[in-house]
């Protein structure tokens, strides 16, 4: 096995014979050494989770109201538990730099488009935001 496969690939062998639920309500035996493959990629495309258009990029699948009854193992673009990608990290930190340096070279303010109010300007919890940005000088 090549080394990217091992990267994407979430491999657990079991020490004793167990009893998997699946979701449709079936019952497998998985053996003891039996290795078992999470297929994240498949999880990730599937209709079911995800609806129609499961294979089309859609940023608002990620609104928490659209997230409320989604299973959390649904997303995993690190994977989870103790072998959780060591990337992960390294995203998380390079996104705070990325926004760094933004902030450090550009002026985010409001435009006259913006709508708030009294609670908008309280918990910045915005429905819309239309901010213009300024190079800093």
């Amino acid at each position: 096995m090549s080394l990217t496969l091992n990267i994407w690939i979430d491999l657990l062998k079991k020490l004793q014979d167990f009893i998997l639920l699946l979701l449709h309500g079936k019952l497998i035996t998985i053996e003891k050494g039996v290795s078992i493959l999470a297929d994240s990629f498949t999880i990730q495309m599937d209709e079911s989770i995800w609806g129609p258009d499961a294979k089309e990029f859609n940023p608002d699948r990620f609104l928490p109201e659209n997230s409320e009854n989604r299973h959390p193992m649904a997303w995993l673009p690190f994977g989870t538990g103790p072998r959780i990608c060591p990337g992960k990290n390294l995203a998380l930190h390079e996104a705070k730099a990325v926004l760094i340096f933004l902030l450090r070279k550009f002026k985010f303010q409001f435009c006259d488009e913006t709508k708030t109010d009294i609670i908008t300007n309280t918990i910045t919890n915005f429905k819309e935001l239309k901010m213009k940005v300024v190079p800093r000088l």
